[in-house]
């Protein structure tokens, strides 16, 4: 597969996440959800870094960024309970770290793009760490 087509898709599993679309749709917060919400705003801060990152990268090997976009489904899911909210991105985020995981052991392993790639899985699995330590806590 085309190292550049990867890159973008790892671009669109970040742009086009449920924690990303909460930028733009924020869920209301209620009594006791702090901690739900500081584990989501430390999941969109390091998929934003890693989307410049990987745009950056796709820009250098000459290609153009596809950020991505959000799956009808997350309409509405601001009007959601944070309760609700972490265990769908919890969900989603199982999924997210299996493709980034396939997507990676597609690129050569000496290459720049491998390096965002595992950079990208790594800091999915701590994400999904911290976010199930939460939902943990809250329940």
């Amino acid at each position: 597969m085309d190292t550049v087509r990867i890159l973008n898709q790892l671009l669109a599993i970040h742009g086009g996440s449920l924690p990303m679309y909460l930028t733009s749709a924020p869920p209301h917060r209620g009594f006791g959800d702090e901690k739900v919400w500081e584990a989501l705003t430390n999941v969109i801060e390091d998929q934003q870094l890693m989307m410049e990152k990987l745009s950056d990268h796709i820009e250098e090997l000459g290609g153009t960024p596809f950020r991505g976009e959000f799956p009808m489904d997350f309409t509405g899911m601001h009007d959601l309970s944070m309760a609700h909210i972490l265990k769908n991105v919890i969900e989603r985020q199982k999924c997210e770290i299996e493709w980034i995981e396939h997507l990676s052991s597609s690129l050569d392993p000496s290459s720049t793009a491998n390096a965002l790639a595992r950079e990208a899985l790594g800091a999915s699995k701590g994400h999904l760490q911290s976010l199930e330590e939460c939902a943990s806590t809250a329940a």
